[in-house]
């Protein structure tokens, strides 16, 4: 509609469907971290924002468990639990919530954006710090 990529990346204002299209390494280009989960909850790409901001390489990320052995503290109602019941339903579906991430280096506050891709069965989780970046309070 006229409305260029890079201000649609920025707002976190993507259709749904229009995910699904996106290459996996144009994630790389947007300004906020991004983080691709197929059907169990394995990493199947994770942006470089992600890395910078988790201070976790992408090659150690990737292959893994996100809710199991890389951010075990998703596996609450609220963030774990708000992507199974997009999956339960089985039809496209964004969430946003603010969630407290905990990184090994300090906690953030973060604006999470689920989006749910019912025909991959696959999910793309973004992620944008609402404090200062390099902040990391404990």
């Amino acid at each position: 509609h006229g409305i260029c990529l890079p201000w649609m990346g920025f707002v976190m204002a993507f259709p749904i469907e229009d995910l699904s299209h996106i290459p996996a390494e144009c994630f790389d280009l947007l300004p906020y971290g991004v983080v691709l989960l197929d059907a169990e909850g394995t990493v199947t790409g994770y942006n470089e924002k992600e890395a910078a901001l988790s201070g976790l390489d992408p090659q150690r990320v990737v292959g893994k468990n996100f809710f199991n052995e890389i951010a075990p503290c998703t596996r609450v109602k609220q963030f774990a639990g708000e992507l199974e019941r997009m999956r339960y339903e089985g039809v496209n579906a964004k969430t946003e919530i603010r969630f407290l991430f905990k990184f090994e280096r300090g906690t953030v506050m973060v604006q999470i954006v689920m989006v749910y891709l019912a025909l991959s069965n696959s999910a793309v989780v973004m992620v944008k710090p609402l404090q200062q970046e390099g902040r990391f309070p404990n």
